[in-house]
Protein backbone atom coordinates (compact mmCIF):
# COMPACT_ATOMS: atom_id res chain seq x y z
CA UNK A 1 0.00 0.00 0.00
CA UNK A 2 1.37 3.55 -0.81
CA UNK A 3 2.03 5.70 1.82
CA UNK A 4 0.97 9.65 0.78
CA UNK A 5 3.44 11.86 2.30
CA UNK A 6 2.95 15.86 2.54
CA UNK A 7 6.31 17.94 2.48
CA UNK A 8 5.66 21.67 3.64
CA UNK A 9 8.89 23.93 2.12
CA UNK A 10 10.77 23.40 -0.74
CA UNK A 11 14.11 24.68 0.87
CA UNK A 12 17.45 22.45 1.27
CA UNK A 13 15.64 20.01 4.48
CA UNK A 14 12.28 19.75 1.91
CA UNK A 15 14.01 18.84 -0.92
CA UNK A 16 16.34 16.89 0.53
CA UNK A 17 13.63 15.09 2.37
CA UNK A 18 11.65 14.45 -0.43
CA UNK A 19 14.74 12.53 -1.88
CA UNK A 20 15.25 10.82 0.73
CA UNK A 21 11.80 9.29 1.31
CA UNK A 22 11.31 8.82 -2.21
CA UNK A 23 13.74 5.94 -2.64
CA UNK A 24 11.04 3.64 -0.67
CA UNK A 25 8.96 3.55 -4.60
CA UNK A 26 5.72 2.59 -2.22
CA UNK A 27 5.63 6.77 -1.07
CA UNK A 28 3.79 9.08 -2.57
CA UNK A 29 5.21 12.43 -2.21
CA UNK A 30 4.12 15.81 -2.59
CA UNK A 31 6.29 19.00 -2.43
CA UNK A 32 4.71 22.39 -1.25
CA UNK A 33 6.04 25.54 -1.53
CA UNK A 34 4.57 29.06 -1.39
CA UNK A 35 7.59 30.73 -3.38
CA UNK A 36 7.78 30.49 -7.23
CA UNK A 37 11.12 28.42 -7.23
CA UNK A 38 12.37 25.58 -5.04
CA UNK A 39 15.74 26.24 -2.73
CA UNK A 40 17.73 29.61 -2.85
CA UNK A 41 17.11 30.50 0.70
CA UNK A 42 19.52 32.04 3.18
CA UNK A 43 22.77 31.93 2.87
CA UNK A 44 25.07 28.69 3.76
CA UNK A 45 29.02 29.73 3.14
CA UNK A 46 30.46 27.00 5.07
CA UNK A 47 30.83 23.41 6.59
CA UNK A 48 30.57 25.11 10.55
CA UNK A 49 33.14 22.07 10.94
CA UNK A 50 32.62 21.18 14.58
CA UNK A 51 31.47 24.74 15.42
CA UNK A 52 35.27 26.24 15.65
CA UNK A 53 33.59 29.51 14.32
CA UNK A 54 31.32 30.00 18.11
CA UNK A 55 32.78 29.97 21.26
CA UNK A 56 29.17 29.85 22.49
CA UNK A 57 29.25 26.54 21.08
CA UNK A 58 30.20 23.35 23.83
CA UNK A 59 32.91 20.49 23.08
CA UNK A 60 30.20 18.21 22.91
CA UNK A 61 28.11 20.33 20.19
CA UNK A 62 31.02 20.68 18.00
CA UNK A 63 32.13 17.03 17.95
CA UNK A 64 28.08 16.60 16.86
CA UNK A 65 29.07 19.50 14.12
CA UNK A 66 31.56 18.11 12.94
CA UNK A 67 30.12 14.97 12.63
CA UNK A 68 27.42 16.32 10.60
CA UNK A 69 29.91 18.25 8.85
CA UNK A 70 31.75 15.25 7.47
CA UNK A 71 28.60 13.43 6.43
CA UNK A 72 27.45 16.80 4.47
CA UNK A 73 30.75 16.67 2.90
CA UNK A 74 30.91 12.88 1.92
CA UNK A 75 27.53 13.58 -0.18
CA UNK A 76 28.24 16.92 -1.74
CA UNK A 77 31.97 16.31 -2.54
CA UNK A 78 31.74 18.15 -5.45
CA UNK A 79 30.19 20.93 -4.05
CA UNK A 80 32.80 22.00 -2.00
CA UNK A 81 35.28 24.77 -2.10
CA UNK A 82 38.44 23.37 -0.46
CA UNK A 83 40.35 26.02 1.12
CA UNK A 84 40.47 26.67 4.87
CA UNK A 85 39.32 29.24 7.21
CA UNK A 86 40.98 31.19 9.62
CA UNK A 87 39.34 32.09 12.64
CA UNK A 88 40.82 34.87 14.94
CA UNK A 89 39.45 36.65 18.19
CA UNK A 90 39.15 40.39 18.23
CA UNK A 91 41.73 42.12 20.88
CA UNK A 92 39.00 43.98 22.74
CA UNK A 93 37.05 40.66 23.00
CA UNK A 94 36.49 38.38 26.01
CA UNK A 95 37.13 35.09 24.22
CA UNK A 96 40.17 33.30 24.98
CA UNK A 97 42.54 32.17 21.93
CA UNK A 98 43.31 28.83 24.28
CA UNK A 99 39.92 27.50 24.27
CA UNK A 100 39.84 27.96 20.57
CA UNK A 101 43.22 26.17 20.80
CA UNK A 102 41.97 23.28 22.68
CA UNK A 103 38.17 22.75 20.61
CA UNK A 104 40.34 22.29 17.32
CA UNK A 105 42.66 19.59 19.05
CA UNK A 106 39.35 17.93 20.39
CA UNK A 107 38.15 18.10 16.61
CA UNK A 108 41.34 16.95 15.37
CA UNK A 109 40.95 13.81 17.47
CA UNK A 110 37.40 13.09 16.82
CA UNK A 111 38.17 13.29 12.71
CA UNK A 112 41.08 11.06 14.02
CA UNK A 113 38.28 8.33 14.88
CA UNK A 114 36.06 9.16 11.34
CA UNK A 115 36.22 7.07 8.76
CA UNK A 116 35.64 10.17 6.41
CA UNK A 117 38.69 11.86 5.20
CA UNK A 118 36.45 13.98 3.15
CA UNK A 119 37.76 17.53 4.43
CA UNK A 120 41.62 16.50 3.97
CA UNK A 121 44.04 14.73 5.63
CA UNK A 122 43.81 14.84 9.18
CA UNK A 123 47.67 15.99 9.81
CA UNK A 124 46.52 19.04 8.28
CA UNK A 125 43.30 19.45 10.11
CA UNK A 126 44.22 22.93 11.68
CA UNK A 127 47.51 24.83 12.05
CA UNK A 128 47.85 27.87 14.98
CA UNK A 129 50.03 30.81 14.47
CA UNK A 130 51.84 33.06 16.81
CA UNK A 131 52.65 36.98 17.17
CA UNK A 132 55.80 36.04 16.01
CA UNK A 133 54.90 34.57 13.00
CA UNK A 134 52.69 37.24 11.80
CA UNK A 135 55.49 40.27 12.67
CA UNK A 136 58.30 37.68 10.73
CA UNK A 137 55.52 37.76 7.87
CA UNK A 138 55.47 41.81 8.02
CA UNK A 139 59.33 42.12 8.20
CA UNK A 140 60.00 40.00 5.56
CA UNK A 141 57.21 38.91 3.38
CA UNK A 142 57.32 34.92 4.30
CA UNK A 143 56.36 32.88 7.03
CA UNK A 144 58.96 31.84 9.28
CA UNK A 145 60.08 27.68 9.04
CA UNK A 146 57.99 25.22 10.73
CA UNK A 147 58.28 21.60 11.60
CA UNK A 148 54.34 21.08 11.38
CA UNK A 149 53.30 19.16 8.90
CA UNK A 150 49.84 20.90 8.97
CA UNK A 151 51.60 24.50 8.22
CA UNK A 152 52.65 23.33 4.24
CA UNK A 153 49.19 23.22 3.69
CA UNK A 154 47.85 26.12 5.26
CA UNK A 155 50.90 28.25 4.78
CA UNK A 156 49.75 29.09 1.45
CA UNK A 157 46.37 30.72 2.63
CA UNK A 158 48.04 31.95 5.75
CA UNK A 159 49.98 34.67 4.00
CA UNK A 160 47.43 36.57 2.30
CA UNK A 161 45.68 36.81 5.38
CA UNK A 162 48.79 38.07 7.23
CA UNK A 163 49.55 40.75 4.06
CA UNK A 164 46.04 41.86 4.44
CA UNK A 165 45.78 42.42 8.18
CA UNK A 166 46.51 46.13 8.48
CA UNK A 167 47.32 45.97 12.38
CA UNK A 168 48.64 43.38 14.04
CA UNK A 169 47.71 43.93 17.07
CA UNK A 170 43.82 43.55 16.31
CA UNK A 171 43.62 40.33 17.12
CA UNK A 172 43.88 37.95 19.45
CA UNK A 173 47.12 35.16 19.27
CA UNK A 174 47.37 32.49 18.21
CA UNK A 175 45.14 32.45 15.48
CA UNK A 176 44.44 28.97 13.78
CA UNK A 177 43.04 27.76 10.23
CA UNK A 178 41.49 25.21 10.23
CA UNK A 179 40.49 22.69 7.58
CA UNK A 180 36.41 24.10 7.17
CA UNK A 181 36.02 23.65 3.59
CA UNK A 182 33.44 26.36 2.15
CA UNK A 183 29.77 25.33 0.67
CA UNK A 184 29.31 26.52 -3.32
CA UNK A 185 25.91 26.76 -2.68
CA UNK A 186 24.66 26.73 -6.16
CA UNK A 187 26.26 23.94 -6.76
CA UNK A 188 24.66 22.11 -3.98
CA UNK A 189 21.15 23.08 -5.28
CA UNK A 190 21.70 22.08 -8.84
CA UNK A 191 22.53 18.75 -7.62
CA UNK A 192 19.38 18.69 -5.12
CA UNK A 193 17.25 19.50 -8.30
CA UNK A 194 19.02 16.78 -10.77
CA UNK A 195 18.47 14.34 -8.17
CA UNK A 196 14.79 15.40 -7.65
CA UNK A 197 13.64 15.08 -10.85
CA UNK A 198 14.69 11.43 -11.26
CA UNK A 199 11.84 10.19 -9.19
CA UNK A 200 8.58 9.72 -10.31
CA UNK A 201 6.58 9.71 -7.12
CA UNK A 202 7.58 13.05 -6.25
CA UNK A 203 5.24 15.97 -7.46
CA UNK A 204 6.21 19.41 -6.87
CA UNK A 205 3.80 22.13 -5.91
CA UNK A 206 4.79 25.67 -6.03
CA UNK A 207 3.40 28.72 -5.44
CA UNK A 208 1.21 26.81 -3.05
CA UNK A 209 0.93 27.86 0.95
CA UNK A 210 -0.71 24.89 2.66
CA UNK A 211 -2.82 24.68 6.27
CA UNK A 212 -2.95 21.60 7.90
CA UNK A 213 -6.55 21.25 7.54
CA UNK A 214 -6.06 20.94 3.70
CA UNK A 215 -3.32 17.74 4.42
CA UNK A 216 -6.40 15.44 5.32
CA UNK A 217 -6.12 12.66 2.76
CA UNK A 218 -2.27 12.04 3.85
CA UNK A 219 -0.87 9.84 5.84
CA UNK A 220 2.42 11.57 7.13
CA UNK A 221 3.01 15.52 6.96
CA UNK A 222 6.39 16.74 7.43
CA UNK A 223 7.15 20.30 8.06
CA UNK A 224 10.56 21.58 6.54
CA UNK A 225 9.05 25.00 6.61
CA UNK A 226 11.49 26.53 8.96
CA UNK A 227 9.09 27.68 11.21
CA UNK A 228 6.39 26.31 13.90
CA UNK A 229 3.54 25.08 11.55
CA UNK A 230 2.64 22.25 14.27
CA UNK A 231 2.21 25.16 17.18
CA UNK A 232 3.37 22.53 19.68
CA UNK A 233 4.97 23.32 22.98
CA UNK A 234 6.35 26.61 23.17
CA UNK A 235 5.90 29.68 21.03
CA UNK A 236 9.12 30.02 19.10
CA UNK A 237 11.31 33.11 17.89
CA UNK A 238 13.19 33.82 14.11
CA UNK A 239 16.04 35.84 13.88
CA UNK A 240 16.12 37.61 10.24
CA UNK A 241 19.95 37.88 8.66
CA UNK A 242 21.61 38.93 5.84
CA UNK A 243 25.01 38.61 4.54
CA UNK A 244 25.88 41.11 1.39
CA UNK A 245 27.96 40.05 -1.17
CA UNK A 246 30.07 42.69 -2.21
CA UNK A 247 33.02 43.36 -5.33
CA UNK A 248 36.58 44.05 -5.10
CA UNK A 249 39.16 42.73 -7.81
CA UNK A 250 42.01 43.81 -5.19
CA UNK A 251 42.59 40.64 -3.49
CA UNK A 252 43.96 37.04 -4.42
CA UNK A 253 41.96 34.48 -5.97
CA UNK A 254 43.44 31.78 -3.32
CA UNK A 255 42.12 33.74 -0.05
CA UNK A 256 40.47 31.53 2.77
CA UNK A 257 37.92 32.20 4.54
CA UNK A 258 38.25 34.77 7.43
CA UNK A 259 36.34 34.93 10.53
CA UNK A 260 37.66 37.26 12.89
CA UNK A 261 35.05 36.97 15.87
CA UNK A 262 34.01 39.24 18.76
CA UNK A 263 30.80 39.73 21.15
CA UNK A 264 28.03 38.74 18.75
CA UNK A 265 24.96 41.65 18.44
CA UNK A 266 27.89 44.31 19.66
CA UNK A 267 30.23 47.42 17.98
CA UNK A 268 32.57 44.65 17.98
CA UNK A 269 30.48 41.53 16.43
CA UNK A 270 32.06 38.81 14.14
CA UNK A 271 33.34 39.80 10.36
CA UNK A 272 33.36 36.98 8.17
CA UNK A 273 34.64 37.52 5.02
CA UNK A 274 34.37 34.46 2.43
CA UNK A 275 35.19 34.00 -1.30
CA UNK A 276 32.28 33.55 -3.88
CA UNK A 277 33.66 34.12 -7.04
CA UNK A 278 36.87 36.07 -8.58
CA UNK A 279 36.29 39.10 -7.21
CA UNK A 280 32.95 38.29 -5.61
CA UNK A 281 32.89 38.34 -1.64
CA UNK A 282 30.27 37.57 0.77
CA UNK A 283 30.25 39.93 4.33
CA UNK A 284 28.79 38.92 7.37
CA UNK A 285 29.01 41.84 10.21
CA UNK A 286 27.15 40.51 13.07
CA UNK A 287 26.07 43.54 14.07
CA UNK A 288 21.97 44.97 14.38
CA UNK A 289 22.95 47.86 11.90
CA UNK A 290 24.36 45.42 9.56
CA UNK A 291 23.58 41.44 9.54
CA UNK A 292 21.38 40.66 12.27
CA UNK A 293 18.39 42.59 11.07
CA UNK A 294 15.82 41.80 13.81
CA UNK A 295 14.10 39.33 16.04
CA UNK A 296 10.55 38.20 15.76
CA UNK A 297 7.51 35.80 17.32
CA UNK A 298 6.14 34.50 14.46
CA UNK A 299 7.18 33.89 10.68
CA UNK A 300 6.73 36.30 8.07
CA UNK A 301 7.49 37.26 4.78
CA UNK A 302 10.19 39.80 4.78
CA UNK A 303 12.35 41.40 2.15
CA UNK A 304 15.14 44.47 2.25
CA UNK A 305 14.58 47.30 -0.13
CA UNK A 306 17.50 48.17 -2.81
CA UNK A 307 18.21 51.67 0.08
CA UNK A 308 18.15 48.94 2.93
CA UNK A 309 21.00 46.58 1.05
CA UNK A 310 22.61 49.53 0.34
CA UNK A 311 23.09 50.87 3.86
CA UNK A 312 23.49 48.23 5.87
CA UNK A 313 26.33 46.11 3.19
CA UNK A 314 27.90 49.66 3.80
CA UNK A 315 28.10 48.94 7.44
CA UNK A 316 29.77 45.91 6.56
CA UNK A 317 32.12 47.23 4.22
CA UNK A 318 33.22 49.90 6.75
CA UNK A 319 33.77 47.73 9.80
CA UNK A 320 35.61 44.91 7.23
CA UNK A 321 37.36 47.69 6.14
CA UNK A 322 38.99 48.15 9.74
CA UNK A 323 40.62 45.24 9.54
CA UNK A 324 41.08 44.95 5.77
CA UNK A 325 41.93 48.63 4.17
CA UNK A 326 42.12 46.97 0.88
CA UNK A 327 38.20 46.99 0.86
CA UNK A 328 37.65 50.21 1.44
CA UNK A 329 36.39 50.79 -2.20
CA UNK A 330 34.53 47.74 -2.31
CA UNK A 331 30.65 48.22 -3.36
CA UNK A 332 27.44 46.05 -2.68
CA UNK A 333 26.31 44.32 -5.48
CA UNK A 334 23.62 41.98 -3.49
CA UNK A 335 21.92 40.10 -0.45
CA UNK A 336 20.92 36.94 0.84
CA UNK A 337 18.54 36.92 3.79
CA UNK A 338 16.10 35.08 5.54
CA UNK A 339 14.75 33.71 8.82
CA UNK A 340 16.40 31.62 10.86
CA UNK A 341 14.16 30.08 13.36
CA UNK A 342 15.56 29.69 16.92
CA UNK A 343 13.79 26.92 18.31
CA UNK A 344 15.50 26.28 21.62
CA UNK A 345 15.28 30.05 22.24
CA UNK A 346 19.07 30.33 22.13
CA UNK A 347 20.98 31.75 19.22
CA UNK A 348 23.82 30.19 19.98
CA UNK A 349 22.67 26.42 19.53
CA UNK A 350 23.67 25.36 16.35
CA UNK A 351 22.46 21.40 16.63
CA UNK A 352 19.22 20.09 14.40
CA UNK A 353 16.84 17.63 15.95
CA UNK A 354 13.72 16.04 14.48
CA UNK A 355 10.49 16.09 16.74
CA UNK A 356 7.13 13.53 16.24
CA UNK A 357 3.45 13.76 17.32
CA UNK A 358 1.15 12.17 15.85
CA UNK A 359 -3.05 13.65 15.75
CA UNK A 360 -5.72 12.32 14.18
CA UNK A 361 -3.73 9.06 13.28
CA UNK A 362 -1.34 11.21 11.30
CA UNK A 363 2.55 11.12 11.91
CA UNK A 364 3.97 14.75 11.97
CA UNK A 365 7.72 15.01 11.75
CA UNK A 366 8.68 18.58 12.43
CA UNK A 367 12.79 18.94 10.99
CA UNK A 368 14.57 21.66 12.76
CA UNK A 369 17.97 22.17 10.48
CA UNK A 370 19.40 25.17 12.13
CA UNK A 371 22.63 25.01 9.67
CA UNK A 372 22.54 23.75 6.49
CA UNK A 373 25.67 21.25 7.31
CA UNK A 374 23.71 19.07 8.99
CA UNK A 375 20.59 18.51 6.76
CA UNK A 376 22.17 15.02 5.53
CA UNK A 377 22.53 13.76 9.13
CA UNK A 378 19.25 14.71 10.21
CA UNK A 379 17.49 13.63 7.71
CA UNK A 380 18.82 10.10 7.43
CA UNK A 381 17.44 10.01 10.72
CA UNK A 382 14.00 10.66 9.51
CA UNK A 383 11.33 7.65 10.48
CA UNK A 384 8.34 7.03 8.62
CA UNK A 385 5.85 5.11 10.22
Amino acid sequence: MNRKIAIIGGGISGVTSAIKLAKNKHNEIHLYEKRSYLLKGPPYCHLHAGGILYPEISIKDAQELLDNSLEFANYFRDCLEYRPTIVAYRSNSSYSPSELLFKCKANKINYQFRNIRVIGNVENFYAFYTKEDMIHYKIYGILPHSDDIGRKYHDSYVIHFCKLLDDINSIKYPFVSVCEPGINQEKVEEKLLNELNQYHNIKVFTNKSVTLNELNNYNTIVNASGHNIFENECQEKYEFKSSWIIKSSLIADNLPEIAIIGERETENGMIQLTPINKGVFQIHCMRKDSTIIDTYTSCRKISLSKDEIEKRGNVAIREISKLFSILILSKVKDACYGLQRIPYDSKSKRISQIKYTYKDDKQLIDIQTLKACSVISTVNKMRVV
